[in-house]
């Protein structure tokens, strides 16, 4: 499938990032300081949507680059760099939810207090809200929870994140043609929840 059009920015980032990937792997110390302060608080802000547990998040976070640096002699990266850590981060979020729900069930089958819920909870406006665009905000956040997990995931991606469709493939395993259609569908469902603020 072709590809999308090539932004010259885009590209440029990608090749300086590869020269990075080079350095770290010969020891570099100043390159990977480079992709930590590049990355690291998106991959946060990633991470804590799935945990929602910004403490947590950032411990996940630091695990990978962590790990990244102890295996720096062996890092192999098929595709975009970003592609490559949104992908580390989305499969170390779920890992981490998924140990702190059988760590949940173990604590509630054997009587000890039950930990608290790792959703958090979304924010909500406050109830002096005065301006329509904090509404709307609102409403759109509220919007997003009602998406099925894998519309929401794309939106998240595509909206939040910024990936390309490419990238997005990647880190889902998927074709870029379903991201697409995913993230139509999404913007669809999403206009009419929306409708009664937008009309």
């Amino acid at each position: 499938m072709a590809q999308p059009h090539s932004h010259p920015d885009r590209t440029r980032r990608d090749d300086a990032e590869r020269e990075w990937v080079a350095a770290i792997r010969r020891g570099d110390e100043s390159a990977f300081a480079a992709l930590f302060t590049a990355y690291y608080e998106p991959l946060w802000a990633l991470v804590n949507d799935y945990v929602h547990a910004p403490d947590t998040a950032e411990e996940v976070v630091q695990d990978i680059f962590f790990r990244l640096w102890a295996q720096r002699t062996t890092w192999q990266v098929r595709g975009s760099v970003r592609g490559y850590l949104y992908s580390a981060a989305r499969s170390r979020a779920i890992d981490q939810l998924r140990r702190e729900r059988r760590e949940n069930r173990w604590a509630a089958a054997t009587g000890t207090e039950n930990p608290p819920d790792i959703a958090g909870g979304e924010p909500v406006a406050g109830p002096d809200a005065r301006l329509a665009a904090a509404e709307l905000s609102a409403a759109l956040d509220q919007a997003i929870e009602r998406l099925s997990p894998a519309l929401r995931e794309v939106l998240v991606l595509r909206a939040r994140h910024h990936l390309t469709y490419p990238e997005i493939a990647g880190v889902l395993d998927v074709s870029p043609k379903a991201v697409e259609v995913r993230v139509t569908r999404a913007f669809r469902q999403l206009r009419e929840y929306l409708k009664p603020y937008i009309d």
